[in-house]
């Protein structure tokens, strides 16, 4: 092994746990030997095998084919949280990178989908961040349904102290129905980030109108003496 190879070696390992080839059936053409501790297989009993062997369900299999097709077609696929069955039985969550890997004897420039002979996979063991990020988000909605459940309380006590006062007071006990309202809108927009955080953002075309009206309305309630 050269210098060069040796310093890829070197970058994949450090970034990647372990790497995969197979041919364009999907069939197992080499396994790097980091493969005993995500997989708990060693890289012989690979060789061979379907990619299946490794897929715990139909909806993984299916998903892998999209990508597959996807790398065959020349495009590189990624795929985040994509559970793979260890030999053991046990699923580990994993962050993947599939690229196609070309006939060397094709020339970069004039290489073609025709000219692809594999696929190369990197993966990384995504499972304890799957669980970090599972247990975040449990944390989150209790904290959004407890805000909630305070901040309504507290809104709705103000809009009957707002009834009950005199004119200067009743400005202060709004100024608190406002001040909860924009809590719970805030509340509102957590859950939805947090529902849409795996969809990829897209430019798209928006109108700014209401949005703009939104805040003036905001500011103009809660700094009612600024012009």
């Amino acid at each position: 092994m050269n210098e060069q190879e040796e310093i890829y070696r070197a970058v994949i390992e450090a970034n990647f746990d372990s790497i995969f080839r197979f041919d364009t059936d999907g069939m197992f053409t080499y396994a790097s030997e980091s493969v005993r501790d995500l997989l708990g297989y060693s890289p012989a009993e690979l060789i061979g095998q379907p990619v299946t062997i490794t897929h715990p369900d139909a909806q993984t299999s299916e998903r892998t084919l999209k990508h597959r097709s996807q790398i065959l077609s020349g495009e590189p696929a990624e795929a985040q949280d994509l559970p793979l069955k260890k030999k053991s039985g046990d699923i580990i969550y994993t962050d993947i990178r599939g690229v196609p890997i070309y006939d060397g004897s094709v020339p970069e420039s004039e290489r073609s989908e025709d000219d692809i002979v594999g696929i190369q996979i990197l993966i990384r063991d995504a499972t304890e961040r799957r669980q970090r990020e599972g247990l975040i988000s449990v944390i989150n909605r209790v904290l959004r349904h407890n805000v909630r459940n305070e901040m309504s309380v507290i809104r709705t006590w103000a809009e009957v102290l707002a009834e009950d006062m005199d004119a200067e007071q009743a400005t202060k006990a709004t100024a608190i129905r406002a001040a909860a309202t924009r809590l719970l809108d805030l509340t509102e927009s957590a859950q939805q980030i947090e529902q849409n955080r795996e969809i990829s953002p897209e430019l798209e075309l928006t109108d700014i109108i209401p949005l703009v009206n939104r805040i003036v309305t905001e500011c103009e309630t809660r700094y009612p003496d600024v012009s």
